[in-house]
């Protein structure tokens, strides 16, 4: 059985096309992989399928969530809030995305605060196949807001502060 010199240059070229085409695609999610790594803030990167069930979970943030990159891969939402109430707000704001909806909430989980984007996945076709999102950690955030809220109460006293109020200043800042 011989193959024509014709067919043959057609395959070498086709495979080199090929071998191009992956390594453009392995130094692309090689760049992503870094940038995520890199990002300057606690960020989760996460991805569901229509049944809620993560395909896609990355970023510094899961440090702050005791969980390693991908160890949810496989799990819903359900599972990973062990909850089976589809009101639970991570739940029920995922839902709403499924049926086209974008939305941004904050949560508290895991002794952390996490603002959190998510939005549907829809592909050429228009179809929702998915849900998206990134969650913020802000606790530094929302601790800072309540020291400064602390702050100006305390300074709403007389312009002669008590010895015991000034301590409390202190002991904020």
């Amino acid at each position: 059985m011989s193959i024509e010199n014709g067919q043959l240059s057609y395959l070498r070229e086709l495979t080199e096309k090929l071998s191009q085409r992956d390594k453009k695609l392995w130094e692309r999610d090689k760049l992503v992989k870094l940038v995520f790594d890199n990002c300057p803030t606690d960020l989760i990167i996460y991805a569901l399928d229509t049944d809620l069930i993560f395909t896609l979970s990355t970023g510094k943030g899961l440090e702050h969530l005791g969980v390693e990159e991908g160890e949810v891969i496989g799990l819903s939402l359900y599972e990973y809030f062990k909850t089976d109430d589809s009101n639970f707000t991570p739940i029920k704001y995922h839902l709403l995305a499924l049926k086209g909806e974008t939305h941004t909430y904050d949560f508290e989980w895991e002794g952390r605060m996490w603002h959190t984007h998510c939005s549907p996945i829809i592909n050429e076709n228009g179809t929702v196949i998915g849900a998206t999102g990134c969650g913020f950690d802000i606790t530094c955030y929302v601790e800072q807001e309540k020291k400064i809220k602390e702050l100006e109460k305390i300074l709403k006293c007389n312009k002669t502060c008590s010895e015991d109020k000034m301590g409390k200043i202190k002991d904020i800042v």
